[in-house]
């Protein structure tokens, strides 16, 4: 029995120390904020929970603004098949193509506009001499990878270790209601070396078809 709960209290401390947070990879400097927010996304008619987290810094009213992308966590409504806001995430969701990252980068993108507006101008047919233009810089690791944590039940997405670095640049201006984010072009900062292409999800359906291996590293550079 001594055996039997040393090796229970081993494996519950590794479950325990692989599933600990990891630091976002924010600046330093005095001004910079982290903040997690949830956003809907679809699989297929339902609606399903991804928590973002990424850290901003207001600053002066600049013309450009940067923001470092941390995380994301897929998580389901409900752990019950039998509750109407159940969401099972399918292997066939694409976690690394262009749409499911432009999503999560919209909505970084509106949720930092709201919490730190800057003096920006309004669209229209003719665009401002550059010098009135305001940008906004989302950058992160170019590769992440997704993990299963058995503790929180989700689908963790985090960035590998690299020295590399990817940007995405955005222009914005005001429309009649809200700020529009035009899409700019992104680029790498250094070579990440990883794959452009990943299918699947790990750990949520447990689908033996899918050709994916967890903890693979992939470039959503996009």
């Amino acid at each position: 029995p001594a055996i039997i709960i040393a090796l229970a209290m081993f494996f519950a401390s590794n479950v325990s120390s692989n599933a600990q947070e990891e630091p976002c990879a924010c600046p330093t400097t005095t001004g910079w904020q982290e903040v997690t927010f949830p956003v809907t996304f679809k699989s297929g008619e339902i609606d399903c929970r991804v928590d973002i987290t990424y850290c901003y810094s207001c600053g002066d009213q600049s013309l450009h603004r940067e923001i470092y992308f941390c995380k994301a966590d897929l998580y389901d409504y409900s752990t019950n098949p039998e509750d109407p806001n159940y969401c099972e995430w399918p292997d066939t969701l694409d976690i690394g193509n262009r749409h499911f990252w432009d999503i999560i980068y919209m909505h970084i993108l509106n949720d930092m506009y709201y919490k730190c507006e800057f003096v920006i101008p309004f669209c229209h047919d003719e665009s401002p001499p550059a010098i009135f233009k305001r940008f906004t810089e989302i950058k992160k690791t170019p590769c992440m990878k997704a993990v299963f944590n058995p503790l929180t039940g989700s689908t963790e997405i985090r960035p590998c270790e690299t020295e590399a670095l990817c940007v995405i640049e955005y222009e914005v201006c005001i429309g009649l209601e809200d700020a529009i984010f035009t899409k700019l072009g992104s680029y790498e900062i250094g070579n990440s070396g990883c794959p452009r292409k990943v299918v699947g999800v790990p750990g949520i359906g447990q689908n033996p078809q899918v050709n994916y291996a967890p903890g693979t590293c992939f470039n959503p550079c996009y």
